[in-house]
């Protein structure tokens, strides 16, 4: 476990592993499933700038279909690998602008 993290949750071979509840000291705060110490499976989390994510994790990072929403109230649900919008997704930013569509690497 890393210092100033707090864990509740499953261990497995000394690990996080099944469900569990993580706080970091940043004040983010993952919930959901681990394999082997890292986020994986499904899962939510919250950060302290407001942003929130629900959806797929694999080996630490947003992967899969997911739902990201921002402080300031855009929304992307879609497709990510390795943490960036990646495949068929749809943003909707907060001034009501949409796009549905294929992404790369976080880019439209």
């Amino acid at each position: 476990m890393l210092p100033g993290h707090l864990y509740q949750g499953e261990i497995g071979s000394g690990e996080r592993y099944g469900m569990g509840r993580m706080e970091c000291p940043d004040g983010s705060m993952y919930t959901g499933g681990w394999d082997r110490g890292r986020r994986w499976g499904f899962g939510s989390c919250t950060w302290p700038s407001g942003d929130c994510y629900v959806g797929e994790w694999r080996n630490n990072a947003i992967w899969g279909f997911g739902r990201y929403e921002y402080a300031d109230g855009s929304k992307y649900v879609g497709q990510f690998v390795s943490d960036r919008k990646e495949g068929a997704g749809t943003m909707r930013w907060s001034n009501g602008d949409e796009y549905e569509g294929d992404w790369k690497g976080d880019m439209m």
